[in-house]
């Protein structure tokens, strides 16, 4: 079974785990998703920083489901999150960094505008709003779902491990 050092070991000479960064803004936001994920995948890293890339690369998330990797940047919103988001997780899921097959996902707390949207959706980036999320480091249980599904849409659980093809 392919295990996520595995992958990234294929793809980097070495990574390395930074501790969450409490005084960063949205280290809450990131802790509530890494909560609800835990659980339900095989695998999870978070603040991951490959080798060799002088710490310009960070990924918050990494997640494995059978032998399928997801990479997921979280961000709460603001003015201009929506391209740098975007930027940021291209730059990080770039084939030359993690390979071809990586699902990319952004988690907000804020709604995207529609050019966002389209710019994230043309290079197969899907967006997650968690729009009920108000702080804290839990999500609503309507945001647990719509998390849920979205991540399970994209890299559903093969039939071994007890998922439901779609």
């Amino acid at each position: 079974m392919l295990t996520l050092e595995d992958y990234l070991l294929a793809h980097h000479d070495g990574y390395h785990l930074k501790p969450p960064d409490r005084t960063q803004n949205g280290w809450q936001l990131e802790e509530a998703v890494y909560q609800v994920l835990r659980p339900q995948v095989d695998e999870i890293l978070r603040n991951v920083q490959p080798e060799g890339v002088k710490d310009q690369v960070e990924i918050d998330l990494l997640i494995r489901i059978g032998n399928q990797v997801g990479v997921i940047e979280v961000k709460t919103g603001g003015e201009g999150s929506g391209k740098k988001a975007v930027d940021q997780l291209t730059t990080a899921a770039a084939r030359e960094y993690l390979g071809t097959y990586a699902q990319r996902f952004i988690v907000t707390q804020q709604a995207q505008e529609d050019r966002y949207k389209a710019l994230a959706n043309a290079v197969q980036v899907q967006v997650i709003e968690l729009l009920k999320y108000r702080g804290g480091t839990r999500l609503d249980s309507s945001d647990q779902q719509k998390l849920l599904d979205a991540i399970q849409g994209k890299m559903p659980k093969p039939i071994a491990y007890g998922g439901i093809p779609k």
